[in-house]
């Protein structure tokens, strides 16, 4: 199901827009949120190794993740 929906752009499109889209819209720092997960994730869900990536500090980090969550109004999958 997953390949299916990474080849269909719309569909991806409409998956992103359902789980991400309240975050997305989060006043004035939606992509930054994004890019942090995104970043977090290519990390192998390490906050610190995320940390150096994005060049903030950990507490950022741990504080955009949190907002994140927040925002989906779920955990996102994997530990911190």
């Amino acid at each position: 199901m997953l390949e299916r929906a990474l080849a269909d752009e719309r569909l991806l499109g409409a998956v992103v827009e359902r789980e991400l889209g309240r975050t997305l819209d989060a006043p004035g720092y939606g992509r930054k949120l994004l890019r942090t997960v995104e970043t977090h994730f290519a990390a192998r869900q390490n906050v610190r190794s995320a940390a150096r990536i994005l060049g903030v500090g950990v507490r950022a980090v741990s504080y955009r993740l949190a907002r994140v969550e927040e925002l989906i109004g779920r955990p996102l999958v994997g530990n911190r």
